[in-house]
């Protein structure tokens, strides 16, 4: 799985001075060791020819056999998510590949799109369910306003009207929805505010 690989590299880099301040330095060599084969194997293995677009994209999973499956989900860690914990910038094109077939109908099985919204859901909650934290990431992971604003709109109108995130919403309903309250929903939405305040403030901060 190149998403959860991707996260064990941010954390093994991010613990590795912790347990050299706690005279752990041997440990900490060993973090960084891990961490850079962990991701020279990503690039190695992870990276892929997409059939359809002939694109080259991070995998989400490979078997270490020649065989891969690109997809996506709504779960973080995922590839959307990658510039999110740090693991890879939002501009680089790899990233940008990768994302772009990953917000698509076409490439993408767990990419829905119908009346109520589009975004990516998974196989947890099956079929035409997308999740609204793969929107908030989207919005997370954007580069220009429009994006940005159209993420929120989304976000706004999915709630249901219960001034609360949902863990999904049926693509044709925003009414059909799974988990009236999902706490880890609600406070990554809390954080995208935060940093749409910071970064963007013109798109919520109006008069």
């Amino acid at each position: 799985n190149i998403p959860a690989n991707a996260l064990a590299v941010v954390a093994l880099r991010a613990v590795a001075p912790l347990l050299a301040a706690l005279d752990q330095a041997a440990l900490a060599t060993e973090c960084l060791q891990l961490a850079d084969g962990i991701d020279k194997a990503i690039h190695a293995h992870g990276e892929i020819t997409h059939r359809a677009s002939g694109a080259t994209v991070l995998a989400y999973e490979v078997d270490g056999f020649g065989n891969s499956l690109f997809m996506d989900d709504s779960n973080l860690p995922s590839l959307l998510s990658l510039p999110v914990f740090g693991f890879i910038n939002n501009t680089d094109p790899l990233y940008l590949a990768t994302r772009e077939l990953v917000l698509s109908v076409d490439s993408n099985p767990y990419y829905f799109s119908g009346p109520a919204g589009r975004g990516v859901g998974g196989p947890h909650n099956g079929v035409n369910f997308i999740w609204p934290m793969s929107i908030m990431v989207q919005a997370w992971t954007a580069r220009s306003d429009a994006e940005v604003e159209t993420c929120l709109e989304l976000l706004v109108n999915t709630s249901a009207c219960t001034g609360l995130m949902h863990e999904s919403f049926h693509s044709d309903n925003v009414y059909e929805y799974t988990r009236p309250w999902f706490a880890w929903a609600n406070s990554l939405f809390g954080d995208l505010v935060l940093k749409i305040a910071r970064e963007r403030p013109h798109l919520i901060l109006k008069d």
